[in-house]
């Protein structure tokens, strides 16, 4: 194996894969990539087409794939495993993404409720890489992660966010209306099913990027997929599930920001938009 050219992540050679997969690799075409992730669609002499895909750091999708049972999901083989680097061989997927197909409002909502029926009957002894499904462990996520916010703030390292603002979040974390969601649904959630990780198939939807998965509220999901299409997910979804949805974001940027990627620029402005968001929603 050999490193990226930029981030701290391991990729197989042209050699190695073309062992894994019994042919020739006739191309390599890089998708995605950022510090925690490169994706890659390879394609072999046979025309066959996989997706291979190198992580580093915060990420349960090797384990998921194990584990998970569900037609939503492509076919998958772990590589390589170790010291926080994971390597992940799948099926290409042959379908359209939601970005690209053109629903109406009403189909949209209507897909993603399917959508979020069909993940919360994934089978299997599922692993997530954050359980919010109660009072007690929704507490501690949200008071961790208000003191890191706390500390980036008076070490300077995050200017956008005022210490009123983070006093609101405090207290809107605590109250009666947000504690209350923990006592409805509960189940396993995908945690970023935007538009962008979702195809329609002629089996089905598939939906792809399982490395963060949550146990949290389920609808959780559907405002992730309508805030993606810029649909108003307000008028369909109790506006504490779209301000706990908007906490998940603020929470992994924060993460991102003392753990992660201690380097990037972005997240001090994520993390005040994303607060703003909350306010927003509960003021309605």
């Amino acid at each position: 194996m050999e490193k990226h050219p930029f981030f701290n992540l391991k990729l197989h050679t042209d050699d190695e894969l073309e062992i894994i997969v019994k042919q020739s690799i006739v191309s390599r075409q890089t998708i995605h990539e950022w510090p925690l992730s490169c994706v890659q669609v390879i394609k072999t002499s046979s025309g066959n087409k996989y997706i291979y895909k190198s992580q580093s750091g915060p990420t349960v999708e090797s384990l998921f794939y194990k584990e998970a049972k569900s037609s939503l999901l492509a076919n998958c083989r772990t590589l390589y495993q170790n010291n926080g680097h994971s390597v992940l061989l799948l099926d290409y997927i042959d379908g359209t993404l939601i970005d690209n197909k053109k629903l109406t409002e009403n189909e949209l909502v209507q897909t993603g409720r399917l959508i979020v029926e069909e993940i919360s009957q994934i089978r299997g002894k599922l692993p997530c890489y954050q359980d919010i499904s109660s009072i007690e462990l929704w507490q501690e996520y949200a008071n961790q992660t208000i003191e890191k916010i706390t500390q980036l703030l008076i070490t300077g390292r995050f200017t956008k966010i005022s210490e009123e603002k983070l006093a609101y979040l405090t207290k809107w974390a605590s109250s009666k209306s947000i504690l209350n969601i923990f006592k409805s649904r509960i189940t396993t959630i995908h945690g970023d099913a935007t538009g962008d990780n979702i195809f329609f198939t002629s089996n089905g939807f598939r939906i792809i990027d399982w490395q963060r998965p949550l146990r949290a509220p389920a609808e959780i999901d559907l405002v992730a997929l309508l805030e993606s299409q810029n649909v108003n997910s307000i008028k369909y979804i109790n506006t504490c599930i779209i301000g706990i949805f908007y906490f998940t974001r603020l929470a992994w940027a924060t993460e991102c920001q003392t753990k992660w990627i201690p380097e990037g620029t972005c997240y001090d402005s994520w993390v005040n938009e994303y607060t703003d968001k909350i306010i927003q929603m509960d003021s309605n």
